[in-house]
């Protein structure tokens, strides 16, 4: 009998030990049991440490600057900082660029950089270029001053100076500010669009040139298409289609008016005809005037 109680007693145990394990794996889905490969305090890791490069939004990479074309004296100020330090490339051949750095160039120093989307900018000698995002998440690059050779590679990169922005995906544009209200742009390469704040969008086909000033005393644009261009530039406002001859200039305004500058010329000089003085003859004497006492009388023959 003892025998039977026993058998029955183990059977009861079994049992009860299978209903609990059945209960711990509803608890736990997985079943996932702490082994000594991965303790059971240890934190999970993220699959890569991509985001950890990128940072936070304010620090994200944007451009490689290329050691082998870098020279002469360049500084740095860093995103928050307020100071210019010597800028000196870390790394075997390029250094990290973030949102908000700037850079300047001394007398006959360029800096190169390569953007992700394929951009490249050189910055000219004496020139300042701040790097930048738009809340869209599209990389800025701010001429402040100098000049730039710009190849854009990419509709999520835009270029700009003063109070211009320049696109144009596989195009080629030399940009310089001359002073604070005047920048030239020239297209290189293919073709580039050159906006303006008040909604003036000029087109620039390759080797085309213009000039823009600004003046804060009228809040006019003033634009010169170069006279060497081949063709005219074909410019847009309000909707409507112009095209501007080489050599010609237009003003602008924040209506989105457009007026064609003509230059005055002088008035021309008044022609005085002055007559010739009128000399009177001089009677001059026979040098051999001989004897005129006598004078002589013949008379015809008569027939």
């Amino acid at each position: 009998m003892s025998r039977w109680i026993l058998t029955l007693v183990m059977a009861a145990l079994v049992c009860f030990g299978a209903s609990a394990l059945s209960l711990a794996q509803e608890d736990d889905p997985a079943g996932a049991q702490p082994t000594d490969e991965q303790p059971e305090d240890t934190p999970v890791q993220p699959a890569d440490d991509q985001d950890d490069e990128e940072g936070e939004p304010g620090e994200q990479k944007v451009v490689a600057a290329l050691v082998d074309d870098w020279q002469g004296e360049v500084q740095l100020k860093k995103s928050g900082e307020e100071d210019f330090e010597v800028f000196a490339p870390v790394g075997e051949e390029k250094a990290t660029v973030n949102f908000g750095d700037t850079f300047r160039t001394g007398e006959g120093a360029t800096v190169k950089f390569t953007l992700p989307d394929g951009t490249i900018i050189e910055l000219g000698p004496n020139s300042e270029l701040i790097f930048e995002q738009t809340p869209e998440g599209t990389a800025v690059a701010r001429l402040i001053s100098g000049s730039a050779d710009v190849e854009i590679g990419s509709e999520n990169f835009a270029f700009v100076c003063l109070q211009y922005t320049v696109t144009g995906e596989g195009s080629r544009v030399q940009v310089a500010i001359e002073d604070e209200n005047t920048v030239t742009f020239f297209a290189v390469e293919g073709g580039a669009e050159v906006q303006n704040e008040y909604g003036l969008v000029m087109r620039l086909d390759q080797g085309q040139k213009i000039e823009s000033s600004y003046s804060e005393e009228s809040g006019l644009y003033t634009v010169t298409v170069h006279e060497f261009n081949e063709l005219p530039v074909e410019i847009e406002a309000n909707g409507e289609t112009t095209l501007i001859e080489p050599g010609a200039s237009f003003t602008f305004d924040a209506e989105g008016n457009i007026e064609m500058v003509v230059e005055e010329q002088p008035p021309p000089e008044p022609i005085t005809v002055i007559p010739p003085e009128l000399e009177e003859p001089e009677d001059e004497p026979y040098e051999n005037a001989g004897d005129l006492g006598t004078i002589h009388v013949v008379s015809p023959k008569k027939p």
